[in-house]
């Protein structure tokens, strides 16, 4: 039980820190130290309040990374995440060049997940975390089922994909190996099934 408190500790002072040192001048380091979060949950909040302060693109990356990582069916590595996050309405071709990298996704998201160097999966600093975001999905993620389905379903629907089936094993494994995020988007796109009233809000484009 100590160890478990002590751990709780630990990762307060994390996320106060990452709070404080991203303030732009003395004063405004001065004024976070007078304000310390007194619990994780406020200092999640205030971690997500620092967010939504960035420019628009960069709140949308780091939100949809928070998303993606604490409603997601499985682990997803950076290649997989950047990938789906790369994807737009009314785009209707992959663009490499809108995919995020790992350092991008991390500082969006303000150091709330990191990626494993071994494995490349974006998870995470600790688990309370996804248990927060999940416990306030309705304030933070309202259609979160709804958007991670539509997105599935609009990268599906990419013009790389367009040919259908790939008629023999070694085309199959090139596209796979190309797109990474296909099997991800293959197997989940229909995990969570979304209101008529979220489906019909949502555009999907090809």
């Amino acid at each position: 039980m100590e160890s478990i408190l002590t751990s709780f500790r630990f990762l307060l002072v994390v996320v106060q820190l990452q709070n404080i040192l991203d303030e732009p001048t003395a004063g405004d380091i001065e004024d976070a130290l007078d304000n310390l979060s007194r619990d994780l949950p406020e200092a999640f909040k205030d971690t997500i309040n620092r967010i939504h302060r960035l420019s628009p693109s960069r709140v949308r990356l780091g939100m949809d990374t928070l998303m993606w990582i604490s409603h997601a069916e499985r682990g997803l590595t950076v290649f997989e995440l950047g990938e789906i996050l790369s994807v737009r309405p009314g785009r209707s071709n992959f663009s490499p060049r809108h995919v995020p990298s790992a350092k991008e996704i991390v500082e969006c998201s303000q150091g709330l997940v990191w990626v494993n160097p071994k494995t490349h999966e974006v998870t995470f600093i600790h688990s309370t975390i996804q248990e927060f975001l999940k416990k306030n999905a309705s304030q933070f993620f309202p259609k979160a089922d709804a958007d991670l389905g539509a997105s599935c379903l609009r990268y599906l629907m990419l013009k790389e994909f367009g040919d259908g089936p790939r008629a023999d094993g070694l085309s199959i494994i090139s596209l796979l190996v190309k797109y990474q995020f296909l099997p991800y988007a293959a197997s989940y796109w229909g995990a969570t099934r979304p209101e008529v009233g979220d489906q019909a809000r949502i555009p999907i484009s090809r």
